[in-house]
């Protein structure tokens, strides 16, 4: 976690146990990469890539990401979707321009395209199609969730 100078933001808990569902659900998902301040390395030439394990980092962006990560690698140690996640690394930052970044990872990660609910049953009319050779014989529908095609 950033000192409080770096945060834009507290940890939303509801959120987060909101993205740890969410995660757990669809483990391999697209979650947006981390933004990450490496500690104590002023200048990109002290940077060295072998010794990434041994760097501390600080995270400037994707701070509920990086705890749901976390929540679920301690929950299921052995799932190589948990062990950590991508980032972007940056260092020699000021104070100002962690903030800057930080404020940019969390107004670009709110811009998605979510899919329609029309977009949703094309999905699984197709699916159904392609796995099951069938036809839909209802559709169903649950708030706030994938919508279902039975046969």
């Amino acid at each position: 976690m950033p000192p409080k100078v770096r945060q834009i933001r507290t940890v939303d808990d509801t959120f987060l146990k909101q993205l740890i569902q969410s995660m757990e659900e669809l483990p391999s998902g697209n979650y947006k990469a981390l933004f990450v301040l490496v500690k104590g390395i002023k200048k990109k030439e002290e940077f060295q890539t072998d010794k990434l394990e041994e760097y501390e980092y600080e995270v400037l962006g994707g701070t509920h990401v990086m705890l749901a990560s976390k929540h679920l690698h301690q929950k299921y140690p052995d799932n190589p979707s948990y062990d950590g996640r991508v980032a972007r690394i940056y260092v020699g930052l000021s104070d100002q321009e962690t903030l800057w970044l930080g404020a940019m990872h969390n107004n670009t990660g709110a811009f998605c395209h979510q899919l329609t609910y029309k977009d949703e049953i094309a999905q699984e009319i197709h699916h159904n199609q392609v796995i099951h050779g069938g036809t839909c014989a209802q559709v169903s529908s649950t708030r706030r969730s994938r919508s279902r095609v039975f046969q």
